[in-house]
């Protein structure tokens, strides 16, 4: 029934949830009992580091040591050995800003409680397009549109899967089971929201959520701040519904060490029975560490590190297989796009120390049987202390709180994998290797690290039957790839300006003949490739300043009985420079415009994201029209940060962010009197000095929101920083100062 809330098992199960900790003994004495020895994420093997880590910030925050601040500005991105936190350990975040409002209580928090009169937590968001809630349509910020949401049924129902705080969580994931609620019924959809509260001092995290080996859900949090953050989002989790339906261990890992703040968490899941779906896998198989069901742990691969492969059985009545890849870069390849060429990654060395390298390109890579099936050219993302953490507050990075997957159709291969017996899967990631002068190849291995998994969705004929055909015909020719670099050098030597620049080019093609049960004839199935990359990077000023222009562009194409299209660009442009100021300190100048720009049409895995403007009055008729959704989201922005050596409460971190999405839906070719492209959902927001001064929504050409407030200057919230400098200072996509 509506409103309905269950907790079932899997709320207790919770192992760590409510866990009473009441001396830093104890934390250590956890900390140090723990086998890591199968644990793969790269911060649990960072975890000496780690402690280093804090160590050091903290010291440089009491003493308020010049000389610690003047060496770590000289060190912006390529650190000397005698001077780094340990090289192989590259935080993911950075400053946290202290604001005048706080929060009187959180809990799980530490931080001290005040008056009642001055809590203003701040909401954080990521701007999407709105999903279906148990009363209607959910967006960013809460409900968009109220409607009648199910079928004739009318049945809904909510149920909590965790409730939990993250404090010091590494290796200590949230592990509980998960048991079909009763009153799903005969649901065809799952919303899943996660909202979380935090107050005080923190790096951002990245958090995977598993359904046993399967990973289902990849986030990252933002940072929070004195005076506390919230936030929530909410995702479409219908195409997992062969999950849902059954029993599942659920493990949900936010590596954590406290400062202040703790990431308080609640996992809630809503099932409906929608009057529009999700076409949903009737199998889904990992590609994983598998560490879920046997050690309740993370099963993420850490590449290069680890080799992301596994052998599997399949099943022979497949008539439908899609692989789909979770990837993002951590560590020393967070900000693979504003690498060098590997054969420059040491012209910016007088301190001691490389800059990161293998090109601004990155190619995850799919191999069946060590043969090529598919390829990805990732988006990059910026999570929120990413950059200057004034660009993110309150309006997170494109994709921060959901980090997309992209499908590689591999039905061309189900005569091979249908014949019974095992077969291997394996992902890579390949940068580029180049000889110094004008040409590269696809290398072999990037730096430290990429976190991957994957799994297959499957879709079978009755059982059985058995997949007939062909093998497949594979036209994957090596990539055409130019590069170029020229070097500069002041009067006295010193390297002082590099210019570089890469273009990638690549094709695939796969092809075979297939007779499936529910084919009524012999029928061809194909996956094509088409992808561009071209990047343009200037660093300059002895390395302290650095300009990047990349677009990268494709298109996937699925032919046969599921067609399928997906049209991409993705326009980058960075610009970022330091310069030292005469009383010591430095301040950090950069600017940001970057674009996510999507068309997919016809059988995606995934909820097309047409699903909620079905159950609109306004739109339900025009949704039956629309064969595919188009997608322009587009974020610019300045941000400034400034270091002041020997008074950190004199640290400043401010800017402004606008953002700008239109989500559409695209009509069948020869439609008559219809539009290419109809606006479904529009939203436009500005954010200033961590207030948003402007927010304009449109539904289906309705105006639902438009605010604005006059603009002002730096107004405190959230432009003072007063934690986190050196780890701030490594964490932007700079250089080392050089000849100066």
């Amino acid at each position: 029934m509506a409103g309905d809330d269950e907790r079932g098992e899997m709320f207790p199960r919770c192992e760590v949830l409510g866990e009473k900790r009441t001396s830093l003994d104890e934390i250590t004495a956890k900390w140090e009992d723990f086998d890591g020895g199968s644990y793969e994420p790269w911060e649990r093997k960072k975890q000496d580091s780690f402690r280093k880590l804090f160590t050091k910030i903290y010291v440089a925050i009491l003493s308020c040591s010049i000389a610690l601040f003047g060496s770590a500005l000289l060190l912006l991105r390529s650190p000397s050995p005698e001077n780094q936190l340990s090289s192989a350990f590259i935080p993911r975040s950075a400053m946290t800003f202290s604001t005048t409002t706080t929060i009187s209580h959180l809990t799980g928090s530490t931080a001290p409680s005040v008056s009642p009169a001055l809590i203003t937590p701040v909401q954080v968001f990521q701007v999407f397009p709105p999903v279906l809630g148990s009363t209607g349509l959910i967006g960013s910020n809460g409900t968009v549109a109220n409607t009648n949401v199910t079928d004739a049924s009318g049945s809904s129902c909510q149920v909590t899967l965790m409730e939990h705080s993250f404090a010091t969580s590494f290796g200590e994931p949230c592990v509980g089971n998960y048991t079909p609620p009763a009153c799903m019924g005969n649901a065809n959809t799952v919303t899943m929201n996660f909202s979380v509260v935090s107050q005080g001092v923190q790096f951002d995290r990245l958090a995977l959520m598993y359904f046993g080996d399967t990973e289902v859900f990849r986030t990252s949090t933002a940072e929070p701040r004195q005076s506390g953050i919230v936030w929530e989002y909410v995702k479409d989790m219908s195409h997992f519904m062969y999950f849902w339906n059954s029993p599942q261990v659920l493990i949900f890992d936010l590596p954590n060490q406290q400062l202040t703040g703790s990431y308080n968490t609640t996992l809630t899941a809503t099932f409906l029975n929608a009057k529009e779906s999700v076409d949903a896998a009737d199998m889904i198989l990992p590609i994983s560490a598998r560490m879920g069901l046997n050690a309740s742990m993370p099963s993420v691969f850490s590449v290069p590190a680890a080799n992301a492969s596994n052998t599997i059985s399949f099943p022979q009545n497949a008539n439908r297989a899609v692989f789909s890849i979770s990837s993002c870069g951590q560590g020393d390849e967070e900000f693979w796009w504003s690498n060098v060429l590997q054969s420059d990654n040491a012209t910016f060395t007088a301190g001691g120390g490389i800059t990161f390298g293998f090109s601004p390109f990155r190619e995850v890579q799919l191999y069946i049987d060590g043969m090529l099936a598919g390829v990805q050219w990732p988006y990059a993302i910026i999570f929120t202390g990413g950059v200057v953490p004034a660009f993110w507050s309150p309006v997170v990075g494109i994709d921060a709180f959901d980090l997309k997957e992209y499908e590689i159709d591999i039905s061309p291969w189900l005569l091979l994998l249908c014949d019974g017996k095992q077969h291997t899967f394996t992902m890579k990631v390949a940068g580029l290797l180049d000889n110094g002068g004008s040409t590269a190849t696809l290398s072999d291995s990037v730096g430290n690290s990429w976190s991957l998994t994957g799994k297959i969705f499957i879709w079978l004929d009755a059982e059985g039957s058995i997949t007939t055909g062909t093998l497949p015909s594979v036209t994957a020719p090596q990539p055409q790839i130019l590069v170029s670099q020229s070097l500069s050098k002041n009067s006295t030597g010193f390297n002082e300006t590099l210019a570089y620049s890469t273009s990638v080019q690549r094709t695939l093609t796969i092809v075979s003949t297939l007779k499936t049960a529910n084919g009524t004839s012999t029928w061809q199935a194909q996956w094509s490739q088409t992808l561009s990359h071209t990047d343009n990077g200037t660093i300059g000023a002895f390395g302290n300043t650095q300009l990047n222009t990349i677009t990268t562009t494709g298109k996937d194409n699925s032919f046969g009985l599921y067609p399928y299209q997906n049209t991409y660009s993705y326009p980058f442009f960075a610009n970022s420079t330091a310069a030292p100021l005469s009383n010591g300190s430095t301040i950090f100048f950069a600017s940001l415009s970057r674009s996510k720009i999507q068309s997919v049409s016809g059988s995606t895995i995934y909820p097309s994201g047409l699903q909620p403007f079905a159950v609109l009055p306004e739109s339900s008729s025009l949704v039956l029209t629309l064969v595919g959704t188009s997608l322009t989201d587009t974020q610019t922005g300045n941000a400034t940060l400034l270091l002041t050596p020997g008074n950190v409460n004199k640290s400043l971190s401010f800017g402004s962010t606008q953002q700008e999405m239109r989500f559409g839906g695209v009509s069948a070719q020869g439609a008559l009197g219809m539009e290419p492209d109809t606006e479904l959902f529009y939203r436009k927001v500005q954010a200033v000095n961590g207030s948003v001064r402007t927010d304009v929504q449109r539904l289906v050409g309705r105006g639902v929101v438009d605010f604005s407030v006059a603009d002002v200057g730096v107004d405190g919230e959230g432009s003072v920083g007063n934690v986190g400098i050196e780890a701030e200072v490594r964490r932007t996509p700079m250089w080392n100062i050089e000849g100066m």
